[in-house]
């Protein structure tokens, strides 16, 4: 199994119903245009799918991605559903890109929802990666 850390950085990130796709690490004036558009400084994309990094029935996964989205919508923050594209074995996995999310939203999010890592970004930024705190080490 190839390491967490390469997986998330060679994963083409998809918010299908506008049309961008992104990668960790690579600026994206698309993405910068949109988050002006919707008044978003920053953003983090976001799965509740196989938490602590196992994959789980595609029943569980669903039920968390449920799960996430009513938090999100509880938090009052605005998001558009989105998909990781799968590699090395593991299957694409439903994310939400969430507007206006901070980096300390999205670190309450992983630890509640048990992930390792999620994206985060700024506009005129490269999309980073961004491990859990409650994470020890890099997982691989």
């Amino acid at each position: 199994m190839k390491d967490f850390e390469k997986i998330y950085t060679e994963t083409t990130y998809c918010i299908p119903r506008v049309g961008i796709t992104f990668m960790v690490g690579e600026p994206n004036e698309q993405l910068n245009l949109f988050l002006q558009r919707h008044d978003s400084r920053y953003f983090i994309f976001f799965s509740a799918h196989n938490p602590n990094g196992h994959p789980e029935d595609e029943s569980v996964n669903s039920e968390n991605h449920l799960i996430l989205k009513k938090v999100v919508q509880d938090m009052k923050l605005d998001f558009l559903e989105g998909y990781g594209r799968g590699l090395y074995g593991w299957k694409d996995e439903i994310s939400l890109f969430i507007f206006n999310a901070t980096l300390d939203m999205g670190q309450d999010l992983a630890i509640r929802f048990r992930q390792k890592a999620f994206i985060y970004g700024e506009i005129n930024k490269a999309p980073i990666l961004i491990w859990t705190k409650s994470q020890n080490k890099k997982p691989s």
